[in-house]
Parts: structure tokens; C-alpha cells; sequence
């Protein structure tokens, strides 16, 4: 074998070696802290009420929607819609993207409330800076414990009083038990609880 087909030969091995490189660090093995196989209990569709109707004209109505996002994340939808007397029903639908952080059962928002997070700005390029949480975006994280899967909103004020919204979501034989909760500078304003079913997957 000649000199130039020897060379030939080593260079396609060095690209297909490299190739295979680019692959494995592109997608990569499954991190050892990634804990989707515990949220997958979670994915489906759920419709509820609240327990209690809190002073107004009727139940408050739940959607609730979870889904797997990618290899390791989540995406968690809910909708509520309430009723007032002498009005029409009010909806308010909110959406967040979550990935697995570093840390075993803890996952950060991905896009929403605190897509500011994941996105970095040049600010050199004249970029506007990112906003957070002491400019009125709320920050979003959610925790798995067992059959309850959490979430948490935390918004500051514009006067700087701090507000966290906490969403807890426990797995039952035929549905969830939702438990919310809302607090502002330590103190407890509403809690709401809340029986869901699944309804589909």
C-alpha cells in the first residue's frame, strides 16, 4: 500500500473518530442526575374543581396538563377559570417549561416566567439588560418529593413586598389533590385546595 492511500485511509479514520465525537458530546450520556423516570407518573390530563367557593358565585375550574419536554424535562399547563356574580367568567391560563438542574429532584424554568434565566444578552451589542425578579418578572422552580410534585412562583412587588405563590400537586389513585398557597412577605393570603381527575394522558 502506497504512502497517499496510507494517508487516505488515517484521514477517514480521523473523521469518522471525530464524527463519533461530535455525537457523543452532542447528545451525550443520560446524566446521573436527571430524574425524569420519577416525574412520568405526573404526565397526563387533569379537570377539577375547588373545594371551596371562596365567596364567589360558583367553584373555581381547573385544567391541569403535564407533559414530558425533551429526554429529561417537563412542561406544566393549568387553566382557571372564575366565576363572580354579575360577570363573566374569568380565565387565566399560565405555561412553564422545566429542565433538571444539577441538583437531584429540583428543576428550573426553561421558558416563561423566568425565561430571562436561560437567556443570555449581550449587553456590549447594546442589548437590553435581562430582567429577574426585582423587575416584576416572577421566578419559577419546581421539586419532586415522593407524589407531590411542587411549584413555586416568587414576583416582587413594585412597592418590594415579595409574594410566593406555591402549587402543590399530589398524585392520587384517580387523579391529583392540588394544595395553593400565597404568601407575601411571610404571611399567609389565600390558600386553596382543590380535587382533580385524570382525564387522559
Amino acid at each position: 500500500m502506497g504512502h497517499e492511500s496510507r494517508r487516505n485511509e488515517i484521514t477517514g479514520t480521523l473523521r469518522i473518530a471525530l464524527i463519533l465525537l461530535f455525537l457523543a458530546l452532542a447528545v451525550g450520556p443520560r446524566p446521573a442526575w436527571s430524574n425524569d423516570a420519577a416525574i412520568q407518573p405526573f404526565f397526563g390530563q387533569y379537570v377539577g374543581r375547588t373545594l371551596m367557593p371562596m365567596g364567589e358565585a360558583r367553584n373555581r375550574e381547573l385544567r391541569v396538563a403535564i407533559r414530558p419536554l425533551g429526554a429529561f424535562g417537563f412542561t406544566v399547563e393549568w387553566e382557571t377559570t372564575i366565576h363572580k356574580s354579575g360577570k363573566p367568567p374569568e380565565t387565566k391560563v399560565q405555561v412553564i417549561d422545566f429542565e433538571p438542574t444539577r441538583r437531584a429532584n429540583v428543576y428550573a424554568a426553561a421558558r416563561g416566567p423566568n425565561a430571562y434565566a436561560a437567556e443570555r444578552v449581550n449587553e456590549s451589542a447594546g442589548a437590553p439588560a435581562p430582567k429577574g425578579p426585582a423587575d416584576g418578572e416572577p421566578y419559577a422552580w419546581a421539586r419532586l418529593a415522593g407524589d407531590t410534585l411542587t411549584v413555586n412562583l416568587l414576583t416582587i412587588t413594585d412597592n418590594g413586598d415579595y409574594v410566593i405563590q406555591t402549587y402543590d400537586r399530589t398524585l392520587t389513585y384517580d387523579g391529583m389533590r392540588l394544595e395553593f398557597m400565597r404568601v407575601r412577605n411571610g404571611r399567609i393570603e389565600r390558600q386553596i385546595k382543590a380535587a382533580l381527575k385524570r382525564v387522559g394522558d
